[in-house]
């Protein structure tokens, strides 16, 4: 693999047109874009308006850089238009009547959680939208009436957690609304060739179900052959992850190349009868089916575009080039998707994929065809994919597991066998015929690739979580990894080093600079919706105080901030459920004082309570659910500084305490709207 760019035409759209969007999601101003297309467009005319041979050929040096630019800007300017927009402020917060289409639909235990889209004030919005009880009647396609309320999704007032406001404005999300039972009315379906591949996937569901497999081996043959993991339970997930093996259970080029093996096979006849071009393409049009019906997701795409430039290739007799059909699939993922790029999965693919260009050819040893060659490579695809994924795995998941290499060795080459086993089983039992020994194969099958996907994940020699990374720095470790692959490609390219180092430098700077700023002490008020918790910092101790003084609803919440124990090096964690006292923090029913600030959780009725005297001075005063009267019951006993209105508060009811607030001339932080109430973290 050559450096020179100028063999890779898709490699250098795709870098600035990576580089433009990524701006675009971060808001960078527009004047930058417009100035940088501007100078670009100033430069290619003068170019080729330049008849002098001498002085273009002097311009041709500079050439790169104006392109460069403008592909930036296109980048910037195709993120942007495609980011999500702010809704009109008269149809949020109040009931409204629209008309939805659902794209996706998951369905809960009392809940149906869908994204659907909706015309509102001429503009076309996506939107999270929950329906109160599981009407299976919705689906993908459907179009409904309903009524309900749209809310704008707010970030989490819980540092250093994971952000789902963030997670759903990647996918172009930014309200959701709750629609109670009886507000809506199906009157419609959309069809397209999306509701049609979500019907062929739902038939293949009910198939596998039916075919008389163990409900492990269905749930897993659902996964990987429809790209659904509704039906994956949590453990199995996690055993998958911790053992490296997570690559399995999302539809990707490994999928795509077992299904084209399958379809080769099938139509091998095709060679002898020297209609060679009528088996590729038939194969094609099965992996782009293959691809919608396991959902579109990037990895599927990327491998379908990929597999795409390999076959057109063959069948036009030129040859094939991995890397740039790699960034092909990059730059029209990204055209169709700018929003793509923050995405998990994209992520993921590309770059394992990438790693192995680069990576999996130096670590291969032995001859041609010679055994060495053939093992060796087994562990080098394995060892290339996880060394280009782990540090983004680690900011994303916070697991590193070593065990990688023992499970993928082992169980990469079965699958194609088990997925062709379980397809037949399945095309079998769709015209009648059920062979049981069949059925207990594969079952057998699936229970050898558990116990190992479970004997990996159990070695905790070879598995580091709570691992903590920030986004510079886990870029910058993938950017060393790349950048040394690349050394390693071309070993006369020395400068390739001081790039790596360089990208070295910057991480571990920002790593340090993260550990010297975690905040030792301080507290926060969560904005959890079945409570509200008083959480505070003291030197790697946490201490929590929950508006319902139960211990569950506390271990919840830690279950859901595993990310922000990671990051504050937390060691020991204290629920307070009865008084207590120490240096820094005290509690007495629903009194707390911590580091000189005074809370108190307001809960039930104060209006039989005797006025004292001497009103009691309340820093913080978080009103709960369980309150009953008024601000003015409050304000005879305490002189309060803030009021804190969580998110526990049913709507009316805040909205009526925000009113009186107001009247009142009060402080107060509606957690509803994004209100924060810390101290001591940044």
């Amino acid at each position: 693999m050559s450096l020179q760019l100028a063999q890779y035409p898709f490699l250098r759209i795709v870098i600035p047109l990576i580089l433009g969007n990524a701006m675009a999601l971060l808001s960078l101003p527009p004047y930058l874009f417009f100035l940088s297309s501007a100078l670009s467009v100033i430069f290619l005319i003068w170019y080729a308006a330049t008849k002098e041979p001498l002085k273009k050929y002097k311009l041709n040096k500079l050439y790169p850089i104006p392109l460069f630019l403008l592909l930036l800007s296109l980048g910037w300017f195709n993120g942007n238009i495609n980011k999500p927009s702010c809704i009109n402020d008269k149809y949020v917060g109040k009931p409204i009547f629209i008309t939805v289409e659902v794209e996706e639909a998951k369905h809960g235990n009392v809940t149906l959680n869908t994204i659907s889209s909706a015309i509102i004030n001429n503009n076309k919005e996506k939107l999270s939208i929950v329906f109160q009880g599981n009407d299976y009647k919705i689906k993908q396609g459907s179009i409904i009436r309903c009524r309900l309320t749209l809310d704008k999704i707010m970030p989490s007032v819980v540092p250093y957690s994971f952000d789902y406001a963030q997670y759903l404005k990647s996918k172009g999300i930014l309200y959701r609304g709750f629609v109670e039972e009886g507000n809506y009315i199906i009157i419609g379906e959309h069809n397209n060739i999306f509701t049609a591949a979500n019907s062929i996937r739902n038939s293949i569901i009910k198939s596998i179900f039916s075919c008389g497999f163990s409900d492990d081996t269905a749930n897993f043959l659902i996964t990987i052959l429809t790209g659904d993991y509704q039906f994956l339970d949590d453990e199995t997930k996690i055993s998958f992850s911790h053992s490296g093996l997570a690559h399995i259970l999302a539809v990707s080029g490994l999928h795509i190349a077992i299904i084209s093996i399958i379809i080769a096979f099938a139509l091998s006849f095709l060679d002898r009868l020297k209609m060679k071009w009528m088996r590729l393409t038939i194969s094609l049009i099965f992996v782009w089916a293959f691809c919608f019906i396991t959902g579109l997701s990037p990895s599927s795409v990327r491998a379908s575009i990929m597999a795409t430039f390999l076959i057109t290739a063959i069948l036009s007799h030129k040859k094939h080039n991995t890397t740039n059909a790699l960034a092909a699939a990059a730059v029209i993922t990204l055209i169709i998707d700018p929003l793509a790029i923050s995405d998990i999965g994209f992520q993921l693919s590309y770059l394992s994929v990438a790693t192995i260009v680069i990576l999996a050819n130096p670590m291969t040893i032995g001859g041609r065809f010679s055994w060495k060659k053939k093992i060796s490579e087994l562990f080098a695809v394995s060892i290339a994919a996880q060394l280009g994924t782990c540090f983004i795995s680690i900011l994303y998941f916070k697991v590193l597991p070593l065990s990688f290499i023992i499970a993928n060795v082992i169980i990469v080459p079965i699958l194609p066998f088990f997925v062709i086993s379980a397809i037949l089983a399945i095309l079998l039992s769709v015209i009648g015929v059920n062979i049981g020994f069949i059925h207990a194969c594969i079952n057998a099958f699936y229970d050898g690739i558990r116990y190992i996907a479970d004997f990996c994940s159990s070695i905790d020699i070879m598995t580091f979580d709570n691992i903590w990374l920030t986004p510079i720095a886990a870029i910058s470790f993938t950017l060393v990894i790349i950048s040394i692959g690349l050394w390693l490609r071309n070993r006369n390219e020395t400068y390739l080093i001081w790039v790596a180092s360089v990208f070295a430098a910057i991480a571990f700077t920002d790593l340090t600079y993260q550990i010297w700023t975690t905040p030792r002490q301080g507290y926060f008020i969560s904005d959890e919706y079945e409570s509200t918790n008083i959480v505070a910092l003291d030197n790697n101790e946490l201490f929590i105080i929950n508006s319902n003084n139960d211990s569950l609803e506390i271990a919840n919440f830690l279950e859901r901030q595993k990310a922000m124990l990671y990051r504050l090096g937390i060691n020991k964690t204290h629920f307070i459920t009865d008084d207590f006292q120490n240096s820094k923090l005290a509690h007495h029913k629903s009194h707390s004082y911590f580091n000189g600030k005074t809370f108190i959780f307001a809960n039930g009725n104060y209006r039989k309570k005797t006025i004292q005297k001497k009103r009691l001075h309340i820093d913080y005063a978080i009103i709960t659910n369980h309150f009953y009267g008024s601000i003015n019951d409050l304000e005879k006993i305490y002189e309060i500084s803030t009021y804190i209105l969580p998110k526990e508060i049913y709507k009316d009811k805040r909205l009526e305490l925000a009113k009186e607030l107001e009247l009142l001339e009060k402080d107060f932080i509606d957690m509803s709207k994004g209100g924060k109430c810390e101290e001591g973290f940044s």
